[in-house]
């Protein structure tokens, strides 16, 4: 996710809203019952149960993110991680999801030039657009490498991984 002014072209209509206007003004209790409303966030609930819902969820995904989404393996570590990320609440979470819509206090295009920049972005993902990607590549100018696949949300990180991971060690 770019800066808030880049806008949410392409974004499907929940995150269009969502971001940058629906986080940055809902309250803390609105948040609690968003991440209530998911697999993810039902931390109330045995991992088992999670899973199943969370697979049940996946199966409504985008065609390039079902795979993922409705693999057993992957539910199960996405549950465990949630019910980790989530043991002392959700506020935290949504605390930054409201900075993150909200001015950074410096500009992107501010950030060092000889500090080199990957940028993945998916033609499919309408959580993230890829206008974010577009926009914070040209403000980066040559310090950016912008790279656009056939993927949606999910699976730019999970069927890119080798790819991501390789160029991330020989950038190091």
């Amino acid at each position: 996710m770019g800066p808030p002014d880049i806008g949410m072209k392409g974004a499907d209509w929940p995150h269009w809203i969502g971001w940058p206007y629906g986080i940055r003004i809902a309250p803390y209790w609105a948040g609690r019952m968003f991440w209530r409303s998911s697999a993810i966030g039902r931390t109330d609930l045995p991992d088992s149960k999670r899973v199943a819902m969370f697979i049940k969820e996946g199966a409504n995904a985008t065609d390039s993110d079902r795979d993922i989404l409705t693999d057993v393996d992957f539910a199960r570590l996405s549950c465990a991680a949630t019910r980790e990320a989530f043991a002392q609440g959700y506020d935290h979470v949504w605390d930054d999801g409201k900075k993150s819509c909200r001015d950074f206090g410096f500009k992107v295009q501010d950030i060092r030039k000889d500090l080199m920049v990957q940028l993945w972005y998916g033609k499919k993902d309408r959580f993230v657009p890829l206008v974010h990607g577009m926009q914070i590549a040209a403000r980066l100018g040559s310090a950016a490498e912008l790279r656009v696949e056939d993927e949606a949300h999910a699976g730019i990180l999970i069927h890119r991984k080798r790819e991501i991971l390789e160029l991330l060690g020989k950038s190091m």
